[in-house]
């Protein structure tokens, strides 16, 4: 499973969040992609990111499973991702 993180270099929340990411009880079982919205501006288009930081889930033949489009806490972040482990 990837998860494609949209952010930027100015957005704190999103720094703040990779924090989450890096304690998370299934990083190991998480491909995390972040991909600037500056540099990759024709791919936030694609996926409609309007607000950073934005995550979307993909299996990996890139089939959208979940989208999200807010920071979160921890324990947020776990019951995001937590129905996708062994599906994506």
């Amino acid at each position: 499973m990837k998860i494609y993180k949209f952010e930027a270099d100015w957005c704190h929340i999103c720094k703040a969040v990779d924090k989450i990411l890096e304690k998370n009880e299934y990083k190991d079982l998480i491909t995390h992609v972040n991909i600037d919205i500056e540099d990759g501006r024709t791919l936030g288009d694609l996926f409609g990111v309007r607000q950073l930081p934005t995550f979307i889930i993909c299996s990996d033949d890139k089939t959208t499973v979940y989208e999200r489009f807010y920071s979160c806490s921890s324990d947020e972040f776990t019951d995001f991702v937590k129905p996708h482990i062994g599906k994506a």
